[in-house]
Parts: C-alpha cells; structure tokens; sequence
C-alpha cells in the first residue's frame, strides 16, 4: 500500500485529502483530526484499478474551474507580515499566540494553494472525472 497526502479540487474547492494506492483500488480520504494515538479518516471516494483512466486535456471539454482562485502571493505577504510582527512582540504576550494561530491558518491555506500541476483521473464505470493538484 502506498499513501500521500495531496490537494483535490472538489465542488470548486482545493481540500487537503489522503491518497491510498491499494493493489486492487486508490481511494481518497479525509483526515480527521483525533487523539494522538489515532489516526481516522472518511473515506471519500474509491475506484477499482480496473476502471481508472488518466484523463487528457483533448478528452476533457469542460474543464473544472476553483470557485475563488487563492492569491498565493497576497498569502505569502500576509505571512511575512504576521511573522514580522511575532519578532517585533513580547514573546510572553497574548497577542503573540494569536499571530501565531494566524500564521497556522495561512501556512495552511498555502500549503492547499501552492500545487499547480492539474492530474485527473476517470472512472470508467461511473464517468466521473477527479481533479488533483500537483506541486511537482
């Protein structure tokens, strides 16, 4: 079994998903955050090895479109800036703990805004077609 981490388009948003690649099937989790000694997901979606195809650009008329496009530098400003003022901050201080939960929830939004490279696969008995976002 192999398994990644990587970033689906699903209903016009980017979702950080858990990829498994079984020898019979791949299937697409969600992570769901719980105690530290466990680890649970919610299976998605799955399809037999069988019935995938990768889809070509020529082979897909309708290409699935992000319903609000993040701005990766606008982002990556944002966190020089809440970076900047960590450094410039009481280390001690209540604020410093919420520009650091800020800086969490932008690094965040990066990590799922980063990935540019377009993959689809098909599923051949359902003809449903899924989006993942590559970073390299």
């Amino acid at each position: 079994m192999k398994n990644s981490f990587i970033v689906e388009l699903a209903d016009g948003h980017r979702k950080l998903r858990h990829l498994f690649l079984f020898n019979d099937i791949i299937a697409c989790a969600k992570y769901k955050f719980s105690s530290r000694d466990r680890f649970e997901f919610e299976l998605k979606w799955f399809i037999p090895l069988k019935d995938i195809y990768i889809v070509s650009d020529e082979s897909s008329p309708t290409e699935p479109k992000e319903s609000s496009p993040i701005n990766i530098v606008q982002l990556k400003s944002q966190a020089s800036n809440v970076r900047d003022q960590i450094m410039t901050e009481d280390k001690s201080s209540r604020v410093s703990d919420k520009h650091k939960k800020k800086l969490a929830e932008i690094e965040a939004q990066l990590v799922l805004a980063s990935p540019n490279l377009v993959f689809k696969i098909g599923n051949k008995a359902s003809s449903k077609q899924m989006t993942f976002f590559l970073s390299s």
